[in-house]
């Protein structure tokens, strides 16, 4: 993240209203595609903290947001590219493993200067104002955490319970998963907090999963050893390089597969795999369910 200098970008006229229910006013010039949009199937405001939507999106130039007092936090991690933030006195520039935090109850614009792809959580609930002010993340804006993948996981936790939220176990489930969420913003355990070689080495697997990746790429982009990239996996992430690598691809299918756009042939080789065999015998593996089945 860094302070945004040139606020030209927020100099906008053409924004179209599309919700203005008492003070709540929101307005947005729209360039995006949504890859994914979860609500929950049985919305009640009986939880302490409740999650309302999730979705992953892509936006391009001139992707433009205004809102004044909503009633939701939002919470957004910025997967590629950039987003300009502006709330009060603050101008910020989020970037790719930045988390924006956009308040409740607060006049705020956020904008995509070129391209961004991000995933988005919009939180509420009774305990919401008095855990943003106890945690200190009230009045942030943008939050650097160590890496996306605990965030990534809960994120996509949060998506999976809202499909069944009519269930109540599901609803405590998607509170205290929101707690979590905003509890590792606000203090991430320390092992979480990953030395630059690892925090390389996750950079290059988010970017670059799509394409052949091995053991050399991995210790290149460290400049570590190929026992010294076994110990900072063991030691932080609980698990071997190519088992995190193929975690990463699993969940990044499972998000295309939700889409239900492209075949799983295509899925597969966007995910790494020339063999589509070799991906659907690897995504039973992880998901318990071949990709035809996932979600059916």
């Amino acid at each position: 993240m860094k302070i945004l200098k040139d606020r030209s970008v927020f100099e906008n006229d053409k924004a179209t209203c599309y919700h203005h229910i008492g003070d709540e006013h929101f307005a947005m010039v729209v360039h995006d595609y949504v890859i994914f949009d979860q609500r929950p199937s049985d919305f009640r405001r009986d939880m302490l903290l409740f999650c309302q939507m999730y979705c992953r999106a892509r936006s391009w130039e001139g992707y433009y947001h205004h809102r004044i007092s909503p009633h939701f936090l939002q919470i957004s991690l910025i997967h590629s590219g950039e987003t300009c933030v502006h709330c009060g006195s603050e101008y910020w520039s989020a970037e790719a493993g930045d988390v924006i935090l956009l308040p409740p109850l607060a006049d705020y614009e956020f904008v995509t200067p070129k391209r961004c792809e991000r995933s988005s959580l919009l939180i509420e609930g009774q305990l919401l104002h008095s855990l943003l002010a106890e945690s200190g993340l009230e009045g942030r804006l943008v939050v650097t955490p160590a890496g996306l993948d605990f965030l990534e996981n809960r994120f996509s936790q949060v998506g999976q319970s809202l499909a069944k939220a009519h269930n109540q176990e599901e609803r405590r489930r998607i509170s205290n998963l929101c707690f979590e969420i905003l509890q590792y913003l606000a203090a991430p355990p320390p092992e979480l907090l990953y030395p630059p070689a690892l925090t390389k080495v996750l950079g290059l697997i988010d970017s670059d999963y799509g394409r052949p990746l091995s053991i050399a790429d991995f210790t290149a982009a460290g400049g570590v050893s190929e026992s010294g990239l076994a110990r900072l996996f063991r030691r932080y992430l609980h698990t071997t390089p190519y088992r995190y690598l193929t975690s990463h691809r699993m969940r990044q299918a499972e998000m295309m597969l939700l889409q239900g756009v492209l075949s799983v042939k295509e899925i597969a080789a966007r995910v790494g795999y020339d063999n589509p065999l070799n991906f659907s015998t690897e995504f039973k593996k992880f998901f318990g369910s071949s990709p035809r089945n996932f979600h059916r």
